[in-house]
């Protein structure tokens, strides 16, 4: 009976496992061979997608393919395509409906035009890859590590969850998301500009971007009746640095609660029609720590909207410049600003060296300084003509060397 039962065992586990197949492709091949060495490899990856069968592995030996036979939409699921290699399509690279897998190659474009690497419907991986062409991903799940973008490309996602670490990118660009769940680790995009556009949830850890603006986080009018994730809306940044090189502004928050600590942003330049050069909030309840704002140009350093309540604990902001109207050189608060233990230096504005504060806007500030700031009217700080008494509540807070061009007082003298 034992023997028995061992044998149908046996039986079930052979039938259970399914081996995949390794087959090599040169461009030095032939489609006549059969493919199952690399002394004897196919020429073409249409050859490998005709005889490749679910889970197996497609080993492109070193070499360019190119051409409409190795430009193919894959139709089989679970397939690995590894390099080193790469596989240049004027027309850009295609997949839909099953989960795919590339590892060391590099996805190039042979058109003076940007063409498009464009996946659909499933999951997919890519480790080790290099693009010069931009990356559009539909209702499907991503996974990306040490991979390297070139300039002048863009990533476009929606549905399903994105996952990025260890990858960089050079020269500008930008990415565009409308995910699940949307996440970054040790990734460094210094001239390119991050939308998180309407995600469920939003974490980003030690990296590095020219901006990054998270609209709509955890607004259920954008997602109707789907089914969303426990820890939908949930927004966490940990290690963020924006140099603002592509954009007129570094971190904007829109409808978006987050946490963050260890920003910095720094080398805004704010246009015409932003309300701040580094970053602003609007519906936002946030909270930021140990964040360091700096050098910033043309407007506020940061703007708080009249619907936005923000705790900042332990910031820096210095040498941020306004222009000849800047009201406030590091804040403009027009809703709730909660300050603590953090540092205003160095900062220039026409009203309000540090901090400019609205009709109907509250500030506590509390065990903070406030230093060698300098504007025309109230080098420390000022507010609105009809804000009421009591707008402003400092804690041990110590106000030094700072100027006003104008003479006319240092502080708003209505709070």
């Amino acid at each position: 009976m034992k023997a028995q039962v061992a044998s149908l065992f046996g039986i079930i586990l052979l039938i259970g496992f399914v081996s995949s197949t390794t087959y090599y492709v040169s461009i030095f091949g032939s489609d006549r061979n059969n493919g199952l060495s690399d002394k004897t490899p196919f020429l073409t990856l249409q050859q490998c997608e005709n005889v490749a069968k679910d889970g197996d592995v497609i080993q492109l030996l070193p070499g360019v393919f190119e051409g409409y036979q190795n430009c193919i939409e894959w139709d089989k699921a679970n397939v690995t395509l590894q390099g080193p290699s790469s596989i240049a399509c004027a027309g850009g690279i295609s997949g839909q409906n099953h989960d795919m897998h590339f590892k060391n190659l590099s996805l190039l474009s042979t058109s003076n035009y940007v063409s498009y690497a464009q996946f659909y419907n499933a999951m997919y991986s890519f480790n080790g890859c290099f693009f010069n062409l931009a990356l559009d991903i539909y209702t499907a799940s991503v996974n990306i590590t040490h991979t390297h973008f070139s300039g002048g490309t863009s990533i476009y996602h929606s549905g399903g969850s994105f996952y990025m670490a260890n990858s960089v990118a050079e020269g500008s660009g930008s990415f565009t998301s409308y995910s699940s769940i949307l996440e970054f680790h040790n990734c460094s995009f210094p001239d390119w500009s991050l939308t998180s556009a309407e995600d469920y949830v939003f974490h980003s850890n030690n990296s590095r971007f020219s901006s990054l603006s998270v609209s709509y986080l955890g607004s259920p009018y954008y997602w109707g009746y789907q089914k969303l994730p426990d820890n939908y809306g949930e927004c966490k940044i940990n290690g963020l640095e924006l140099t603002c090189s592509s954009s007129n502004f570094g971190l904007q928050l829109i409808q978006s609660n987050c946490s963050i600590h260890n920003l910095q942003v720094h080398s805004c330049v704010a246009s015409y029609l932003e309300p701040a050069s580094g970053v602003m909030f609007y519906t936002s309840t946030s909270n930021i720590s140990d964040a360091h704002i700096f050098n910033n140009f043309g407007n506020s350093a940061m703007y708080i909207a009249d619907d936005a309540n923000i705790t900042l604990t332990n910031c820096l902001f210095e040498g941020n410049q306004g222009n000849a109207t800047t009201l406030g050189g590091a804040l403009h608060i027009s809703g709730v600003a909660s300050v603590i233990g953090s540092t205003f230096r160095d900062n220039l504005a026409y009203d309000g060296g540090a901090f400019f504060l609205a009709n109907d806007a509250v500030i506590v500030l509390e065990n903070s300084s406030i230093e060698n700031n300098v504007a025309y009217y109230a080098g420390a700080y000022d507010c609105a003509p009809n804000t009421e008494p009591g707008s402003i509540t400092l804690i041990n807070v110590q106000i030094t060397d700072n100027t006003n061009i104008s003479g006319e007082g240092d502080i708003c003298p209505s709070a």
